[in-house]
């Protein structure tokens, strides 16, 4: 959703200021750099992501090892089975990607209002008196 935001007035800009006769070739780069680009940001946030929730998920183990004589004097019978601390372990795992992917969002949220901050900015360009606009022929 966010790439439709992005890349038509990046387009639009792109190739209003491009000569027609380079606006084959323009097109070509134009998609080559936004696939790579649309590629990095995936793996960058994916990446993130991960290390987030592998930092969780081991901190949440730690506690949980930390705790287990506590967790061993309130249900002895049930951390005798297996089932229960698998059970006990998903529900840790759901909770570490949970915190990993609010974090995310936040990040998200944050790069947002700076990239708005930044639209505020944008002034059209001067041309002086009496020359065409650029990339009207």
């Amino acid at each position: 959703m966010g790439a439709g935001f992005v890349y038509v007035p990046l387009a639009t800009i792109a190739f209003g200021t491009l000569a027609s006769q380079f606006r084959n070739e323009g097109t070509a780069v134009f998609n080559l750099l936004r696939n790579v680009g649309s590629s990095v940001g995936i793996f960058g946030r994916g990446d993130a992501v991960h290390a987030q929730y592998a930092n969780h998920a081991c901190n949440a183990r730690r506690a949980r090892h930390a705790y287990s004589e506590v967790l061993r004097s309130q249900m002895p019978s049930a951390l005798a089975r297996t089932t229960v601390l698998a059970v006990l372990d998903g529900a840790l795992n759901a909770q570490a990607a949970m915190i990993a992917y609010d974090n995310d969002f936040k990040a998200d949220d944050g790069a947002h209002a700076r990239h708005h901050a930044l639209i505020l900015m944008l002034r059209p360009a001067k041309t002086p008196p009496g020359a065409p606009a650029v990339g009207v022929e």
